[in-house]
């Protein structure tokens, strides 16, 4: 993979991380081998980019194994190479460093990562990665047992899907869990 190749230009970097995002999606185990070539690959190039979609693929793949701990730094360095550029990777990045935090049991280092995705998702006026930054804040509010907290986060989820051609029921499973959780 990646030997004597010079995938640098961000349609390659973008293709080759779909094409891993997708092979870890069917073979974590693989998709953990071929990200580690990965990230070999963008430490011999002066990409940034190139390095940040690298280290993403890792921190996704850490996640996917359930390696949260390791994911976090993973998610870090993803975030440190797009140098704080709103971009549909930067928000995941973060999204996915919520993730980690959360699985963690770190809370409100999980919320405050989602709210820079959700800073992210607004810049780029894009509604999906908004609905999923509210879901998962809401997520976290309700894993550190705040359930009055996540009513308002999966009431955006609510608001937003009105504008989605296939609305999820997401947001009214999630809020449906807070008043259970309240005994309302």
């Amino acid at each position: 993979l990646l030997q004597n190749t010079s995938c640098i230009d961000s349609a390659c970097v973008d293709s080759m991380f779909l094409w891993l995002y997708y092979v870890q999606s069917k073979d974590v185990v693989l998709g953990d081998t071929m990200s580690n070539k990965f990230v070999q690959y963008a430490n011999t190039k002066t990409n940034d980019y190139l390095r940040a979609k690298a280290y993403l693929l890792k921190a996704v793949v850490a996640n996917a194994q359930g390696n949260v701990i390791e994911a976090i730094p993973f998610a870090l360095t993803s975030i440190k190479y797009f140098h704080d550029q709103p971009s549909i990777d930067y928000c995941f990045a973060y999204q996915n460093l919520s993730a980690a935090y959360n699985k963690a049991g770190n809370y409100v280092l999980a919320r405050e990562s989602n709210k820079k995705a959700l800073a992210a998702a607004e810049a780029l006026k894009d509604k999906v990665l908004m609905s999923n930054s509210y879901n998962s804040i809401g997520i976290s509010y309700n894993q550190d047992k705040q359930y009055k907290e996540a009513i308002p986060w999966f009431r955006k989820v609510i608001d937003l899907n009105k504008y989605f051609s296939k609305p999820t029921a997401t947001g009214y499973q999630n809020l449906g869990l807070c008043f259970r959780y309240l005994r309302q």
